[in-house]
């Protein structure tokens, strides 16, 4: 399957560690997202995944609906953004400095948080924590009662699947309080598939303010 194309000869500087045939098929993902051909995309996205030098994942509006271009961490062909998974450091302060690493664009919210608390996460737990920021800041407009609402959502997941670690079997009001919050999290920042399902507010899920936290909705 070729990709060449002549409108893009003139771009293929942008990345020029990549062979031209993996920068022409860049290109050519890019231009079917923007233009919104799902099944060329479909096709193409297939490919992109063959290609063991970059992360391939394709990226929302907030990054221009560029390729991830990162080098990927995990025999899935994906970065540690988009659900590849690292092997971790090798050496204690490696893995120190790995543990602070939260996404800086969220260090509004996170930078609120003692050392001594960041320190504790897993490698995991980081990962899922940007994993959250990073989708959520590529495919939404932020402002900051969303960016708090977001991270108090990965927050509680974190804490929910500590829980479940150490007594799964529990069903009590107070052992589900984290995950029942999360819920709550999710829903008001229109992340559940109800609301994205929903006719009404499928076109404002990107501009989810303050306001909507007050409103109430007919079931």
């Amino acid at each position: 399957m070729a990709y060449k194309n002549g409108k893009h000869s003139k771009k293929q500087g942008r990345f020029p560690k990549l062979p031209k045939e993996t920068q022409e098929l860049v290109l050519e993902a890019e231009k079917a997202k923007e233009e919104e051909a799902e099944e060329k995309l479909k096709e193409l996205k297939k490919h992109l995944k063959l290609e063991a030098s970059i992360c391939g994942a394709i990226q929302g509006k907030n990054q221009k609906n560029k390729v991830c271009l990162r080098k990927p961490v995990s025999e899935n062909g994906r970065c540690s953004f988009h659900g590849g998974k690292s092997t971790g450091a090798k050496t204690e302060e490696g893995r120190r400095r790995q543990l602070e690493k939260l996404d800086p664009r969220a260090s509004y919210v996170h930078g609120a948080y003692s050392k001594k608390l960041k320190e504790e996460l897993t490698q995991e737990e980081v990962n899922f924590y940007n994993w959250c920021m990073e989708y959520f800041l590529d495919n939404f407009e932020v402002d900051p009662i969303n960016l708090a609402m977001l991270d108090r959502f990965a927050m509680n997941f974190i804490k929910q699947g500590r829980k479940d670690s150490s007594d799964f079997l529990s069903d009590s009001p107070s052992y589900n309080d984290f995950e029942v919050k999360m819920i709550r999290f999710a829903e008001s920042l229109g992340l559940n598939n109800k609301f994205k399902q929903s006719k009404e507010n499928k076109d404002n899920v990107s501009n989810i303010g303050i306001a909507g936290l007050f409103m109430e909705t007919d079931e």
